[in-house]
């Protein structure tokens, strides 16, 4: 792989970051599977791990009734060969609870350390590990119209 191509694959794999934040924030579980290789292994540390596309877009679900917004900095990417790579980015969340539960939300800091393999043309997350190291709530929600 020429420097030309592997500055390609970086780019193609920032999109794909993207488009993953993306679908998460506007919960689009059934365009969200499309980003993960049918045996994707991934964990959320503390909170829920598995394996496959189907369950990780099936995880989504979870944030149904609430409100996210992710954002993702810092890509470290290193491509090992013409179909694999991996990656580190710092990330920030943001997570809007339902009014129902009287909290306001959470803010998360951490990263994302993930493997990518190249499928049928395209750049494919097949493992994702996502690391908090601070989360804080951020109030009571505003009862008072």
């Amino acid at each position: 792989m020429d420097a030309v191509e592997e500055l390609q694959a970086i780019e193609e794999i920032k999109r794909l970051k993207a488009r993953y934040c993306r679908l998460v924030d506007l919960n689009r579980r059934d365009d969200l599977r499309d980003l993960f290789t049918e045996d994707i292994v991934y964990e959320f540390q503390g909170w829920r791990k598995g394996r496959g596309a189907d369950s990780f877009a099936g995880s989504a679900e979870d944030f149904a009734d609430r409100r996210s917004f992710h954002r993702v900095s810092m890509p470290d990417i290193e491509v090992l060969s013409e179909t694999t790579a991996s990656g580190v980015w710092a990330m920030v969340d943001i997570i809007e609870y339902p009014a129902a539960t009287g909290k306001q939300g959470s803010r998360g800091y951490g990263w994302y350390h993930e493997e990518y393999r190249k499928v049928d043309g395209g750049w494919k997350i097949s493992s994702l590990l996502l690391v908090r190291h601070r989360s804080e709530e951020l109030g009571a929600r505003n009862t008072q119209g």
